[in-house]
């Protein structure tokens, strides 16, 4: 599972990609889509954080609490490799082939 911060830098490279590539334009989706997962990221830092209080406290067991936060950081993680694809499919004619190269690298990485 790639970690939440991963998926967010990610994320952020391909923004930025497509703030050089488009100007202010696009700019206001690309910071949309940023912030979501970044909320999204510190939500589930927050459930981890509230599973690990359970399980301390010995109302869930150690299994259940880390299956449920893997199902939701997988769920995240395939998010933002979804969103990162859909900015570099957005931006195929618009970044060089080697920075477009370099971004699906990095997305593959993520995703295996």
């Amino acid at each position: 599972m790639p970690a939440p911060r991963r998926v967010l830098a990610l994320l952020l490279a391909a923004a930025a990609f497509g703030l050089a590539a488009c100007g202010d334009s696009d700019s206001s989706d690309a910071q949309k889509s940023v912030d979501d997962l970044q909320q999204k990221s510190t939500d589930l830092q927050n459930k981890a954080d509230d599973l690990a209080d359970k399980v301390q406290d010995g109302k869930q067991s150690a299994e259940d609490a880390a299956n449920e936060i893997q199902q939701q950081a997988d769920d995240l993680g395939q998010e933002g490799r979804d969103q990162a694809e859909q900015a570099l499919e957005d931006l195929k004619d618009k970044v060089p082939a080697g920075a477009k190269d370099d971004v699906q690298k990095a997305i593959d990485q993520l995703g295996g």
